[in-house]
């Protein structure tokens, strides 16, 4: 069964630092300054970075990265990308770890300014603070959301809609909540999605430039019990949601994006990895399903990776085009282990499905990690992990 994602994530972030000392890499050790600006660039001051997130609304770029610093601390850094270079931000803002991460470039009403906002979730629930006048913000949430997990954020133009996720154990129930940003307070956006007897994970949508479906969409994922692996997308439009089961049969595994709407339809990310029996050993594969007149198929016909190793990632608008971006682990061949990857592919424009294939990077084993895409100036920008110099470094790839 899957572990819950506060769990998960914690071991995650045990993971990493084992493997930073398994690569050599102590808290408080010395190692070579971050990586110059260039089109392939490690930007933090950290000596090892645990997790990251990119925010652009095409014109500016922002990076959040979290990591231990040189004492060996847990911290924040904000950057933001002027004149070819990388320059941080005033305050590091501390983040908790039991959610991922979120980040978005949201437009304040009123003046025209973009700023970042960020998204996290600590012990007592989730919070969103925005850098204005020089210090990080915070937002207010209602009552109703207290101790609700922040799992999306997203900003259009002056609209922040951030989503929230709440399980109960005894007995168990999820539930699910919009909100939208309002003056310096978030207000409930429609009603609650409620699962009761089942652990349910959600993700934030996005759309491509061109989309003209209105509304919000999410990615659902039963993640324990008899269904594990189901997935559906639910739309909200007035005050309704909507709900669009994928095809049975799907099985569990991370959920790193949720979907996208084009004007071809809507993007569904999937990556496998809780197989089990006669399967148990599986590489993973990650896939992106489409749905066009109410039924879903397979991009393709088949999975975005392949070959030896495991698959996780999901799928980012850039423009009108969709992305495809997943880390891949190497895989055994014979006695030999190959190196782990990061890929990236754009999605035929009529969703038929894949361009060619890219290799961002190749390099030692590095675990699970972040995958994002997101448009610069036009252009895709890719967001992985990679070990560089013997240390896991969030990695900011402006080469294709």
């Amino acid at each position: 069964m899957p572990l819950p994602v506060s769990t998960a994530r914690c071991a995650l972030i045990a993971a990493l630092a084992a493997l930073s000392l398994a690569l050599g890499i102590a808290p408080g050790s010395s190692m070579a300054a971050p990586s110059p600006a260039g089109d392939v660039t490690s930007p933090s001051s950290f000596e090892l970075d645990y997790e990251s997130r990119l925010a652009s609304d095409g014109d500016h770029l922002w990076l959040a990265t979290t990591g231990k610093d040189s004492s060996g601390k847990f911290n924040s850094q904000i950057q933001t990308y002027q004149d070819g270079s990388w320059k941080s931000l005033p305050g590091r803002p501390r983040t908790g770890t039991d959610y991922p991460l979120q980040m978005a470039a949201w437009k304040v009403p009123g003046s025209g300014r973009i700023v970042p906002c960020l998204g996290d979730t600590r012990g007592i629930g989730g919070r969103v603070r925005c850098l204005q006048n020089g210090s990080w913000t915070m937002k207010d949430l209602p009552g109703e959301f207290d101790g609700m997990n922040l799992a999306g954020l997203k900003a259009e133009g002056s609209k922040l809609t951030a989503l929230f996720v709440e399980w109960e154990r005894k007995p168990i129930l999820s539930t699910i909540r919009l909100a939208r940003l309002d003056g310096d307070r978030f207000v409930p956006l429609g009603p609650a999605l409620d699962y009761e007897g089942r652990q349910v994970q959600a993700t934030l949508g996005q759309e491509t430039a061109t989309s003209t479906e209105a509304g919000i969409d999410i990615a659902l994922q039963q993640v324990s019990g008899e269904g594990s692996g189901d997935r559906a997308a639910a739309h909200y439009e007035k005050s309704r949601w909507a709900i669009s089961p994928l095809p049975a049969g799907l099985v569990a595994g991370p959920h790193l994006s949720g979907p996208v709407r084009s004007k071809n339809g809507l993007y569904f990310p999937v990556s496998e990895a809780e197989y089990t029996g006669d399967q148990a050993g599986k590489p993973w594969p990650m896939s992106v399903f489409a749905s066009r007149g109410g039924s879903w198929s397979k991009v393709g016909g088949k999975p975005a990776s392949n070959g030896q190793g495991s698959a996780q990632g999901g799928i980012d608008p850039v423009g009108d085009d969709i992305w495809a971006t997943w880390s891949q682990s190497g895989g055994q061949v014979g006695n030999r282990i190959s190196k782990d990857k990061q890929f990236a592919v754009k999605l035929k424009q009529n969703g038929s499905g894949f361009e060619k294939r890219i290799v961002l990077w190749s390099g030692e084993p590095l675990g699970p990690g972040i995958n994002q895409t997101v448009e610069f100036k036009g252009e895709p920008v890719f967001l992985y992990m990679r070990t560089l110099k013997g240390s896991t470094r969030a990695t900011v790839d402006f080469s294709h």
